[in-house]
């Protein structure tokens, strides 16, 4: 066979079973973590301290006091933070930093636990509850 040719199996040949990757280290040790801190799956949290991030339609925002949770299991939410109360949380949603105020209680809690959390971002939250 010439190099960098893919082999080609015929009809009465079975291709060799595709191989497994292990999951890394740092993908067990975030989700340990996450198990720990009580978070969802795939979760992990820490209080931002002198952070400031560049949120649409309003600008630099502090992320100082907030809880922030960098979501691992979902393609389309990368982190939320959200304050003591949960009335107000700043999140990366598919690539754009958004910022929203006057939540309901228990509405980031919902979130954070929903199956899709892109599902649910655009269920409730997407369109709503703008701060400014």
């Amino acid at each position: 066979m010439a190099p960098g040719r893919a082999r080609r199996y015929d009809r009465h040949e079975r291709a060799p079973p595709a191989r497994s990757t292990p999951p890394t280290l740092s993908a067990l040790l975030l989700s340990l973590l996450a198990l720990l801190s009580g978070g969802p799956p795939g979760a992990t949290g820490h209080v931002a301290a002198d952070e400031v991030v560049i949120v649409e339609g309003m600008g630099p925002v502090a992320l100082a006091g907030l809880e922030c949770i960098a979501i691992g299991r979902s393609s389309a939410v990368g982190r939320v933070c959200r304050d003591a109360t949960g009335t107000r949380a700043v999140a990366q949603v598919g690539g754009r930093t958004l910022a929203y105020c006057d939540l309901p209680e228990g509405l980031v809690a919902a979130w954070l636990d929903a199956r899709s959390m892109g599902r649910f971002h655009a269920e409730h939250l997407a369109g709503r509850h703008a701060c400014g």
